[in-house]
């Protein structure tokens, strides 16, 4: 879909996540200019590089478009279990596309294509895959463990054959059962082995919390933490940002910024290079995310310790107080 979308382009707010929401409208005319036939929309789902999740009704609708086109949904959620806070415009929290299309299928008519037996699978249809891993929500990327769920037939099919040459080794497996069926405090300081925080809230252990999710429900409060103190220096500095409620990042808007006698090319390559060499901060600029608007940067807040988060907001504001007086 991304050859479709990259003729799409808008002039939104930074601050304005639903101007970020994609609609039957875009998504139409994305499928109409595009210089390809469509089978495919990738989803991803809470969004990187915005850190937000999309509300349930986006999500509806665009269930309802690709069955229209007989488009596939690939929801890449590989960020799902990373969600901070509730929305600020809906008030939700993470819902998964699998649980959008389920809710629906109950109400469509029959499959065009073969599905598996919905009575012991969730009943999405067989227009929406799920795609996931383990290397952002829990940290375990060395294990190189992902997943994916589709209940269409002629894609299960293949794809369990092609996990045959792919398949994940016996030892990682034994390794994940354990972790996965390991309680808070079985097997000694478990907190400890998680590791701390000053500026940690605590949880109870009075539950007995299975493993993974006592580190869900940590990370999911160091991440807010931490995500709160880098809006608030945002805000200080007067740089637009996109509120997040997901995931690592925030999505910044530093065009006002951006050299005004350079032709646009190079004036964007100026900003970056200068953020890096001048003020030491290596940001994810708008290109690399596919975004035709120049000053957009991902600002990527979990790759470091707690000193270490001090020094790019020391830069950041060092370099938004500088930038302001030339203007």
């Amino acid at each position: 879909m991304s050859s479709a979308t990259s003729n799409i382009t808008c002039s939104v707010g930074p601050n304005e996540d639903a101007c970020y929401y994609p609609t039957p409208e875009s998504l139409e005319n994305a499928y109409q200019t595009g210089n390809c036939n469509v089978k495919i929309l990738l989803l991803s789902h809470p969004n990187n590089p915005l850190g937000i999740c999309y509300p349930k009704k986006v999500l509806r609708d665009i269930l309802i478009w690709a069955e229209s086109r007989s488009v596939h949904i690939i929801s890449d959620e590989i960020y799902g279990g990373s969600c901070y806070n509730e929305s600020k415009n809906t008030g939700e929290n993470f819902t998964s596309m699998l649980t959008v299309a389920s809710e629906h299928r109950k109400s469509t008519c029959s499959d065009e294509l073969s599905v598996i037996d919905t009575s012991n699978f969730l009943g999405i249809g067989p227009y929406v895959h799920l795609v996931y891993g383990l290397s952002k929500d829990l940290a375990l990327s060395g294990l190189r463990v992902g997943v994916a769920y589709t209940e269409n037939k002629d894609v299960a099919l293949p794809m369990s054959k092609l996990n045959d040459l792919c398949q994940v080794s016996s030892q990682t497996l034994v390794l994940l059962d354990n972790l996965f069926t390991r309680r808070v405090g079985e097997y000694g300081n478990d907190i400890h082995d998680i590791g701390s925080c000053h500026n940690d809230t605590a949880i109870s252990t009075s539950k007995n919390y299975y493993w993974d999710e006592y580190f869900l429900m940590m990370s999911r409060k160091r991440l807010s933490n931490r995500s709160c103190r880098l809006q608030n220096c945002l805000t200080n500095c007067q740089i637009p940002f996109l509120k997040p409620d997901s995931a690592m990042f925030i999505w910044m808007d530093l065009s006002k910024f951006l050299p005004q006698e350079l032709a646009s090319s190079f004036s964007k390559r100026t900003l970056y290079l200068e953020l890096i060499n001048v003020y030491g901060l290596l940001l994810t600029p708008e290109l690399s995310m596919k975004m035709t608007q120049p000053g957009y940067f991902r600002f990527f807040f979990t790759a470091a310790t707690e000193d270490q988060f001090e020094l790019p907001k020391f830069h950041l504001n060092r370099f938004a107080t500088t930038c302001t007086k030339m203007h």
